[in-house]
């Protein structure tokens, strides 16, 4: 499931990658010559921290499914116990 997960995450990151990439391409590294409606203010965004930003939130959410699945499989384990327990106990 972990690698699944990983996928998932790379498949993401590539994909906000590539788009990023295109802009630099268009735009340049910080988008000094992005087209804006206002023209008092000079847009400037830094891709690489972007980048960085939507990897340390996708490994926080990588991080919590993880859990997510963990504590899923105990209760499912507990419920099936549970039920042998009380299933077992009526029939003898």
């Amino acid at each position: 499931m972990g690698n699944f997960l990983s996928y998932k995450r790379q498949k993401k990151a590539t994909e906000t990658r590539k788009a990023f990439a295109k802009a630099k391409s268009l735009y340049g590294k910080h988008m000094e010559d992005a087209p804006v409606a206002s023209t008092t203010k000079k847009v400037r965004t830094n891709f690489d921290e972007l980048l960085d930003m939507r990897n340390s939130r996708s490994e926080r959410f990588q991080r919590g499914y993880k859990w997510f699945f963990f504590f899923l499989a105990i209760g499912l384990v507990i419920f099936v116990i549970v039920n042998f327990i009380i299933l077992s106990h009526e029939l003898s």
